[in-house]
């Protein structure tokens, strides 16, 4: 019997480690959501900038401070609900799980209530004095009443993850909010009211998915605030741990937002729009790893807690690399083609964002390889690992937006936040492999990047003998084409092995779907 027919005899749960399945599962779920979620969400981006630079950038550096706040306001608890109600469900505490919940709920709203109110008083001084834009402090306040149920949805999603029921958070976050923010905002736009029409929109889908959620919990999860049940507050044993989280998130955001905040005080809400077309095209590269990382932590929380090492390694392994794989078409793509993409998904105006495109997205693929580290640390219960590399990160992030920014604009914001990640995602990786032993890269990605540098050689090539226009339309072409040549040199160089052959075998059952015309090629090339 060979090596293929051996593993397709098996029994579907003999294919390959059971927490394996769990994440490739929840994987395919949530990049089905991510598509919809996605396409909606650009969608809902290009409504806004087609109103304007300066509005468009005026409503992004509105959001990024929401974020931030919506960091604070989450203590962290967010993450480390994961993680603490995977334990306990391990080790059988079932009852302790509805007093994680109490505080959380508790701490969450107290806080993210204290924060809407302060920036609803402070919005005039934050628009006036800091980002010269006195038309930000009525969308802040609008943005400001929507503050508390943002973070109790944080509390609510990561209780989803940690019951490995992420089809309600992908439900929730990516077809009803992200649905009701482009609906009401064509809506809006329709009826003239431009950008407050916009800002009240989001905020209406923002608590529409918040009041989903919660049905979901008490109908499919757990009934929490309809059971009758009391529960104790133990911020004493769960604070301790979420704190570090909340710092790190936190300054994850800032991090993330530090570059549009510059733009803004520097340059205006203009620069700061173009830039924020750049921006959110290049973390589309963290698509694959986000998919595949949904329920890695209380998964990998749960094999740590049972010592089962090499099957962690694993996971972390596969996961990396096949995230890797797809995150490396893409970048070529931005890479090459970065002013058609922009011009195709925000307009002419916004061609000006190719360079901080193309250095954005360099900065993306080499946090991808790394994306998944910080949650091992979390898992390891080594979350102040997790904040002092963040916050290093951070402290460069500003000190090279302060020195680069004023001179080189939206380019020099692009060079500090792609070189921040790399130092993030570098220091994470780094605590891993001194405290597991476990790399997250292999020789495998050497050949991938030899493949997808051969296959955009070729693909060039093609189209010069061919002399075909560059056009849209064109570009399209250009993207299959590259991507059937990319697959191709993958087979070519053998970068799929006996792992990724039992995966493709465990998606066609699970499916229903038949695999016949990729199996038959890799088995006789294979010899499998």
């Amino acid at each position: 019997m060979t090596m293929a027919q051996e593993i397709e005899a098996r029994p579907q749960g003999d294919l390959f480690p059971s927490p394996l399945k769990t994440i490739f599962r929840s994987a395919g779920l949530f990049f089905a959501g991510m598509i919809f979620g996605k396409a909606a969400f650009y969608f809902f981006r290009l409504l806004v900038a087609r109103t304007g630079s300066s509005e468009y950038g005026t409503l992004s550096i509105a959001l990024g401070i929401i974020d931030i706040i919506y960091a604070v306001s989450l203590l962290g608890l967010g993450v480390a609900l994961q993680k603490l109600i995977s334990e306990k469900r391990s080790l059988g505490k079932n009852r302790e799980v509805g007093d994680l919940l109490f505080t959380s709920f508790r701490a969450v709203f107290v806080v993210s209530l204290s924060f809407a109110v302060c920036l609803f008083v402070a919005a005039d001084w934050i628009a006036v004095s800091l980002f010269h834009t006195a038309v930000l402090s009525d969308v802040l306040r609008i943005l400001a009443i929507g503050v508390p149920f943002y973070a109790m949805q944080g509390v609510l999603f990561g209780t989803f993850r940690a019951f490995g029921k992420i089809q309600y958070e992908i439900l929730t976050k990516q077809f009803v909010e992200t649905g009701l923010k482009l609906g009401f905002a064509l809506a809006f736009i329709y009826a003239g009211w431009s950008l407050a029409g916009i800002t009240i929109g989001y905020v209406l889908a923002i608590i529409i998915a918040f009041i989903v959620a919660l049905l979901f919990l008490e109908t499919k999860i757990r009934r929490f605030f309809t059971s009758g049940e009391r529960y104790r507050g133990i911020e004493g044993e769960i604070l301790p741990f979420s704190i570090p989280l909340m710092f790190s998130g936190l300054i994850n955001f800032f991090l993330a937002w530090t570059d549009v905040f510059f733009l803004g005080y520097f340059w205006g809400a203009s620069e700061a729009g173009i830039y924020s077309t750049a921006l959110p095209t290049a973390a589309l590269l963290i698509m694959a790893p986000m998919s595949l990382n949904l329920l890695f932590l209380p998964i990998v929380s749960s094999l740590l807690t049972l010592n089962k090492t090499d099957e962690f390694r694993k996971i972390y392994s596969v996961l990396t690399k096949w995230a890797f794989g797809v995150n490396l078409a893409l970048f070529m793509l931005f890479a090459f083609f970065g002013r058609q993409v922009l011009r195709v998904l925000f307009g002419q105006a916004y061609e000006d964002g190719e360079l901080p495109l193309q250095i954005l997205s360099f900065g993306y693929l080499a946090y991808s390889l790394f994306f998944n580290s910080s949650d091992v640390l979390s898992a390891l219960g080594k979350t102040g690992q997790i904040l002092t590399n963040i916050t290093l990160a951070a402290a460069l992030n500003i000190s090279l937006n302060y020195l680069l920014v004023p001179v080189y604009g939206i380019s020099g914001a692009a060079i500090a936040t792609s070189l921040s990640l790399v130092l993030y995602g570098g220091l994470n990786a780094y605590g891993v492999f001194r405290l597991t032993g476990a790399l997250p890269v292999s020789r495998a990605f050497i050949w991938m990047i030899v493949s997808g540098g051969a296959s955009m050689f070729v693909s060039f090539a093609a189209f010069r003998a061919l002399s075909i226009p560059s056009s849209d339309t064109s570009l399209l072409v250009f993207g299959m084409l590259y991507g059937l040549l990319y697959a191709v040199c993958l087979v070519l160089f053998r970068i799929p092995d006996r792992t990724d052959f039992e995966v493709l075998i465990s998606i066609e059952r699970k499916a229903g779907l038949n695999f016949a015309f990729i199996k038959r090629p890799l088995k006789k090339y294979y010899g499998l």
